[in-house]
């Protein structure tokens, strides 16, 4: 058999936990100030799911600006977080701030902001073979604060790509380190155009696929003779694997999953064909994670008699391509989960409600209702731990507070009730990873306080228990004690009976009249009282 070796050598990307570290909390801090003036400053050249970016879609079709030869153009940035020059990114980050007019961040200066974010990346450091290493380049991946920094680097990267398409009237969206575009240019000058943004920094290289059918995020996009089709993309890696019907989460996690499956296949799918091929897919995916029939029956026709815009028919699926036209109109419209939490956080940084009038009315929601909470009309929050044995457990709770403060003014506050899931096998093991560390670390603390205040472990047979070293192992009760030097230089281990001419170094006993023992570190030699002194 021949094997062909490997053209380019296998990449590979350390990935070491940040969990608990020192700069946590700091980078989370940064992100919370960072994060929500980019989302105020930036939103239109970036996106924040498949639905945003079908909406830009439909404005650049409406506007008449596809043609049956426009190119479709996705593009990868390879590596970004690893390949993020820390200083260099943290320059970038205090012009962003100077050029929207930033100098204090909710109380913090610029200068503040550069020292912390200057820490958080230049202070990452692990053991590996009892040598400490520190990254140099890049920040933590997953880290809060390096995903809004990464964004910030790639905003000033991208300025004149996007200078070049809003000249040309084309579309330019992007998503963290993945970027779509529309250019009516010939491949030639699109491919002249990627080759020129590979140059504009040194550490950003992009790989790139163009076409009349293209895939960005979770979203298929095809150009047919100037009518755009989207529908839903599956990875061809990806398995057909959802959380399954008989495992121990609530219920309506289950629900969740369908009505999920149902609002993306709606909105992304422009034709009742594509449509329809994705609600059998999603059948399917759920009989094989073993979703009783009718269970999915139950919940396809729910959804669609609580959506459905004209009547619907017996069977839960659409029939007529008018009412899945309206239906998915509908729902477009619809702000997306991912839009309520950017809109939540631009909100944030508005104080007073006369900036409300050039914001758009999500956020301005979001602002009217910042304004008038107070401590007495905020939601009181209850959690437990979901088990089945608990499944009365909310409607109990409910039931006792109507009793409890019923014709009271308390009443009238808001009682939520919700279940959290259990952890993960990923939680789990990494629970037990550090509570093992820890548990080491532990041991060789106490054995060193050992040292320092003159007991001893026992090593006989491997007892390893500690002891006062004046009597018997409690545990193993051998009388073979490792004793302590007077000297702090070791442990006697094991004791050694000398010759009888042997005397104690400290008090001049001889052999017999006491049991001389000889430190194994410093050779001296000690009596069994001198050992304890």
């Amino acid at each position: 058999m021949k094997i062909t070796p490997t053209p380019t050598p296998t990449p590979l990307r350390p990935i070491v936990s940040g969990m608990n570290a020192p700069t946590t909390k700091i980078t989370k801090m940064l992100d919370r100030l960072i994060r929500q003036l980019f989302d105020q400053y930036v939103k239109q050249t970036t996106i924040i799911d498949g639905v945003h970016l079908i909406r830009r879609l439909d404005k650049y079709v409406s506007l008449g600006l596809l043609k049956p030869t426009t190119h479709l153009c996705t593009f990868d940035i390879t590596d970004l977080y690893t390949m993020l020059p820390q200083e260099e990114s943290i320059a970038i980050l205090i012009q962003f701030l100077i050029r929207f007019n930033q100098t204090h961040v909710k109380g913090m200066t610029i200068n503040a902001i550069e020292s912390l974010a200057r820490i958080v990346l230049t202070d990452n450091v692990f053991i590996y073979g009892n040598k400490y290493y520190r990254q140099v380049k890049g920040g933590a991946i997953r880290s809060p604060f390096t995903l809004t920094l990464a964004n910030i680097f790639i905003w000033h990267w991208e300025q004149k790509l996007v200078e070049k398409q809003k000249a040309s009237n084309e579309l330019y969206s992007r998503y963290i380190d993945d970027i779509f575009l529309t250019s009516n240019d010939s491949i030639e000058s699109l491919h002249d155009m990627l080759e020129n943004a590979n140059k504009y920094h040194l550490n950003i290289k992009l790989t790139h696929e163009i076409g009349s059918c293209v895939s960005f995020l979770d979203v298929q996009i095809n150009n047919q003779d100037g009518n755009i089709i989207t529908s839903v993309y599956h990875k061809e890696a990806s398995e057909p694997y959802i959380v399954p019907f008989k495992s121990d989460h609530p219920r309506h996690i289950f629900e969740n999953i369908i009505t999920t499956a149902l609002l993306r296949a709606i909105r992304y799918c422009s034709t009742l064909q594509t449509f329809n091929h994705e609600i059998r897919a999603l059948k399917l995916m759920l009989l094989y994670n073993s979703y009783p029939p009718r269970y999915i029956y139950h919940y396809l026709k729910k959804f669609f008699q609580q959506l459905s815009v004209t009547s619907i028919s017996i069977l839960p699926i659409l029939h007529d391509e008018n009412e899945d036209i309206l239906l998915r109109t509908k729902l477009l419209l619809k702000p997306t989960t991912s839009e309520h939490a950017r809109a939540s956080r631009i909100a944030t940084t508005f104080d007073d409600k006369t900036q409300n009038i050039s914001i758009d009315s999500l956020v301005y929601t979001k602002v009217h209702k910042k304004d008038n909470s107070t401590i007495f009309n905020c939601p009181i929050i209850i959690h437990y731990t979901h088990e089945n044995q608990y499944a009365h457990y909310k409607s109990n709770i409910h039931k006792a507070w109507q009793e409890s403060f019923h014709r009271t003014p308390v009443i009238t506050t808001k009682l939520v009730v919700g279940s959290r899931n259990n952890p993960n096998l990923t939680k789990e093991l990494w629970s037990k990873s550090m509570a093992s560390t820890t548990t080491q670390e532990n041991t060789k603390k106490k054995n060193k306080e050992c040292t320092q205040t003159k007991h001893f472990v026992c090593q006989f047979n491997g007892c390893n228990n500690r002891c006062d070293g004046k009597h018997d192992c409690p545990h193993c009760y051998d009388h073979h004690h490792p004793y302590d030097c007077p000297d702090h230089c070791r442990y006697y281990d094991p004791p050694v009976y000398h010759a009888d001419d042997t005397k104690c170094e400290k008090c001049g006993v001889d052999r017999f009249s006491h049991v001389v023992y000889s430190c194994n570190n410093c050779g001296h030699y000690y009596c069994i009282d001198c050992c304890f002194i």
